[in-house]
């Protein structure tokens, strides 16, 4: 009952499982996630909450069971924050992000992406995943880098057409 009353209880609870399993990348994001859906909270005075969930954009396998022309599989969802693979050349990325539908527009905000895929590929399997749920553009939002050389930098936000 608190996952469902109390913003970003449940991103703080993957926050600490993740800390437990020594995913300390994923633990970051997970804290991330949990403190702007407070902080939207708080800001909007609970308006956030009627931002309409992205159910629809769950569903990433075609009719016959096989997989959709992305791809993508979402492995974990939690109210608007989710994780999905994608297949890579060398195997599979994954992406944490908060997904949000504004009208044509697919917004991945706070997005991580983690696993041994190029930006060629992740922005491909965006455009592809942005087609299958009929958008018109697909924007990414990345979150604030957790390593690398400018930890705590935040990339600006890239806007992929689907071309429908």
């Amino acid at each position: 009952m608190v996952a469902a009353t109390v913003p970003g209880q449940v991103s703080f609870d993957n926050a600490v499982t993740a800390w437990e399993q020594g995913s300390y990348g994923w633990a970051a994001a997970h804290g991330t996630a949990m403190l702007l859906e407070q902080a939207m909270f708080a800001v909007s005075l609970g308006a956030t909450r009627a931002v309409a969930p992205v159910a629809q954009c769950t569903t990433v396998a075609s009719r016959s069971g096989t997989a959709a022309k992305s791809g993508a599989e979402i492995l974990e969802r939690e109210g608007n924050v989710v994780i999905a693979s994608f297949p890579v050349v060398k195997g599979e990325a994954r992406v944490m992000a908060e997904m949000i539908r504004d009208g044509d527009r697919l917004i991945l905000r706070g997005a991580h992406i983690e696993g041994n895929g190029t930006l060629k590929e992740a922005l491909s399997a965006a455009k592809a995943f942005g087609r299958e749920q009929g958008v018109k553009e697909v924007v990414i939002e990345g979150g604030a880098r957790t390593t690398g050389a400018v930890p705590g930098h935040v990339p600006r936000p890239i806007t992929i057409g689907t071309g429908l």
